[in-house]
C-alpha cells in the first residue's frame, strides 16, 4: 500500500532492553515486527519473542506507514494516534 515500508530498523537506544511486549508497537506506533535479526547471525531472521528484552546490536523488520517508523526512531515519540490522519486521530473523530 501507498506511504507503507518494510523496514530494517537498528534497536534506538531509548529502546534498548525493553521487549516488544513493553514497546506494544502495534498501540503505541501501528508497526508490527515481522522478524528479528541478530548482529551474530544476520544471514538468519528470528521469530519475535515479545517477552525477549531487545538490545542494541539487534535489527527489527517492521512493516508500518514511513511516519510511524519515524516516530519510533523519534525519542520524543507518543502514541501513533497522535500522528495526524492516523487512525484513533481525534481530528478524525466524527463530530458528537
Amino acid at each position: 500500500p501507498h506511504g507503507f515500508a518494510v523496514e530494517r530498523l537498528a534497536i534506538p537506544p531509548h529502546h534498548a532492553g525493553k521487549s516488544l511486549k513493553e514497546l506494544n508497537l502495534r498501540a503505541r506506533f501501528n508497526l508490527t515486527v515481522v522478524s528479528i535479526q541478530d548482529p551474530d547471525t544476520p544471514d538468519r531472521d528470528e521469530v519475535p519473542n515479545p517477552e525477549r528484552p531487545l538490545v542494541e546490536g539487534v535489527h527489527l523488520i517492521v512493516v508500518g506507514e514511513k511516519r510511524c517508523i519515524q516516530r519510533f526512531l523519534d525519542p520524543k515519540a507518543g502514541r501513533a494516534s497522535e500522528v495526524p490522519g492516523h487512525a484513533g486521530d481525534p481530528t478524525l473523530e466524527p463530530p458528537p
